[in-house]
């Protein structure tokens, strides 16, 4: 090898080798880019911590996307419930909330092949008589039982559907929440009493928590 062939060999090493360079950074700043560094999940007590703004369905900074962050996020407090909006990017997770003057929570998750349960149902201040303590329920499931989770997904096309119902709220039944992380995608859908339709499935999980309808 002459000393032309041996620059013309040493400036394309060098040449890859800042490319691979450059290439690897990028994947590192990628890899960051998640719900999870946004501001508000450094602090628990922020209304966006588990809902960013706008995620609901009303534009971010209305009044009623305030006022719906903090009233979902105040029973998921109350719950001692994870954020899933800030959760790190690993497996697959879908959280099923009820608000009807109490809360009541069932959350499934799904990673490298383990399916568990977590369930949370908060007393209720207009009917004491019903629950007199919080109940808690932790507990695995079966493929089939996650199968059955990854169907109500699909059969109501969850992460296409419109966050919020156009025909909006009412002024005497309950919000169901459903949030979905997969990866780093979040996706939240709110909707009011819902009494037919596909989406009746995600009752499920209240079954297998033991919680009653």
């Amino acid at each position: 090898m002459n000393d032309r062939q041996a620059a013309v060999l040493c400036t394309n090493v060098m040449k890859w080798t800042v490319v691979f360079v450059l290439v690897c950074s990028g994947c590192a700043c990628s890899k960051g880019d998640s719900f999870a560094s946004r501001p508000a999940c450094g602090d628990t007590s922020s209304d966006e911590f588990f809902f960013p703004a706008g995620s609901l369905g009303s534009p971010a900074g209305s009044e009623d996307d305030a006022y719906r962050r903090r009233l979902y996020s105040e029973s998921l407090r109350a719950m001692s419930e994870p954020s899933l909006s800030c959760k790190e990017p690993t497996g697959e997770v879908y959280r099923f909330l009820r608000v009807n003057g109490k809360g009541s929570s069932v959350r499934v998750a799904e990673h490298e092949g383990v399916v568990s349960l977590s369930g949370v149902d908060l007393p209720s201040p207009f009917y004491p008589h019903e629950i007199v303590e919080t109940r808690r329920v932790e507990k695995s499931l079966t493929a089939g039982q996650w199968a059955t989770v990854l169907e109500a997904v699909k059969a109501i096309e969850f992460w296409s559907m419109p966050s919020r119902d156009p025909e909006g709220s009412g002024a005497d039944g309950e919000e169901w929440i459903i949030e979905g992380r997969r990866g780093r995608r979040y996706h939240a859908v709110n909707r009011w009493s819902p009494r037919g339709g596909p989406i009746q499935r995600w009752l499920n999980l209240r079954n297998w928590a033991g919680f009653t309808p």
